[in-house]
């Protein structure tokens, strides 16, 4: 059975249960059910004139409940969608497009699908939320309120993107403790804080990027990232992941206006690590002794003097330090090899260039570099200190050494 209603003023003060769906759309209505406890199918709100919402008994839905594309009139200035009963929810809980709504649902403790809220301004309260069996995607949200502060388990995603206002200066997830997907926080103007204090399992890419007030990333328990981990183009951030050994794709640092990096049990790497066009106020990463592509240091104002890599002994692609400011030396004096040599050539080069404070390096096991080696305009990196590595050094490719303290200019 579904109850269809379109246009006019729904009252069904009696109704307790529908076996089908309940849909409601198109017009100027308001909708009371007040004593309906049960909806087997779905709830469905959209394409309407909200004047009124009532369904205050309402504890068990089958389906999926679902407000979206409508207004409020009357004397309305927002929506009030209070589910105060509400305990059991198998589908999706979908809010999108509309204007000032607050949600909430004090007793929910399981939703079967997915969390979905997009474009509007919003209070959500979901006290006791912990299990999700879908995503969870907030966007394009101008937040008020926000309390997701018991979320335990996500099947799926996390997607926070294009969102604002006071509620979300600090992201509460401190009770989330699996994801099946990935971490997803882009372009959240007010946030500050992400606290993941009792992650320990992540099915897909940590991502906090183009959050320009923020402050603080943390998951003090997780222990590897199969994909990427991107805090890249924020404000002036502190990562902390302090347990995570394994991160399997890209670390990616760039264009945050300070960062530090507290990463002392990593070892492998099986991407980039970049760290480019940002302020480098710290870095613990000892223990990293593989990277699976490139490590580059590009346009980087360090405030630490030496940036050293002990335990490094692979890096598959290129070493590339350029223009890294401040800092006084580059080690990583575990190196045995840079890049990867094939039936076709090498891969993977060693470039230092235009390293204005550089007046030391460290490469003390290496002996093969698979493409190019170019050290030049590093004017206090001493010839002598650059030729004592370099003659141990079997290069694949071309040798370019000039410019440097010491040294002959570059033609």
């Amino acid at each position: 059975v579904a109850y269809v209603q379109e246009g006019a003023v729904l009252d069904l003060p009696a109704l307790t249960f529908v076996g089908g769906h309940l849909d409601v759309s198109h017009g100027a209505l308001s909708l009371s059910a007040p004593a309906l406890a049960r909806v087997n199918g779905d709830v469905r709100v959209h394409d309407v004139e909200l004047r009124g919402l009532a369904l205050g008994a309402l504890a068990t839905v089958g389906g999926s409940l679902e407000i979206g594309r409508f207004s409020v009139g009357g004397d309305l200035t927002g929506l009030d969608a209070a589910f105060p009963k509400l305990t059991r929810l198998d589908g999706d809980l979908e809010l999108w497009a509309g204007p000032e709504v607050r949600v909430e649902a004090p007793l929910l403790v399981t939703l079967g699908g997915d969390l979905d809220v997009t474009r509007m301004a919003l209070e959500l309260s979901l006290p006791v939320l912990a299990h999700v069996g879908g995503d969870v995607r907030l966007e394009n949200l101008d937040v008020a309120e926000l309390d997701l502060g018991a979320l335990h388990d996500v099947a799926g995603e996390i997607r926070a993107v294009g969102c604002a206002g006071p509620a979300l200066a600090t992201l509460d997830l401190s009770a989330l403790v699996t994801v099946g997907g990935g971490v997803e926080i882009v372009e959240l103007d007010d946030l500050e804080t992400v606290a993941l204090d009792a992650l320990t399992t992540l099915g897909g890419r940590l991502r906090v990027a183009r959050a320009p007030a923020l402050a603080a990333v943390s998951a003090p328990l997780l222990a590897g990232v199969p994909t990427d981990v991107d805090v890249s183009w924020n404000g002036e951030v502190t990562l902390t992941l302090p347990s995570v050994k394994t991160i399997g794709g890209e670390l990616d640092l760039q264009g945050n206006v300070a960062v530090v990096a507290q990463l002392g049990a990593l070892t492998t790497v099986g991407g980039n690590v970049l760290v480019t066009d940002t302020a480098l106020r710290g870095l613990s990463a000892g223990k990293l002794a593989s990277i699976g592509r490139h490590l580059r240091f590009i346009g980087v104002d360090s405030e630490i003097a030496t940036v050293a890599f002990p335990m490094l002994g692979i890096v598959v692609g290129d070493v590339e330090v350029r223009r890294l400011a401040g800092a006084t030396s580059f080690t990583m004096n575990a190196a045995s090899a840079v890049g990867t040599t094939t039936a076709d050539g090498g891969t993977g080069g060693l470039t230092v260039i235009g390293n204005p404070d550089l007046a030391a390096v460290g490469f003390a096991l290496l002996a093969d570099v698979a493409a190019d080696l170019v050290i030049r305009d590093n004017p206090k990196l001493p010839r002598t200190v650059i030729d004592a590595y370099v003659v141990q050094m079997t290069v694949g490719g071309t040798s370019t050494v000039c410019s440097n303290k010491g040294d002959l200019p570059c033609p």
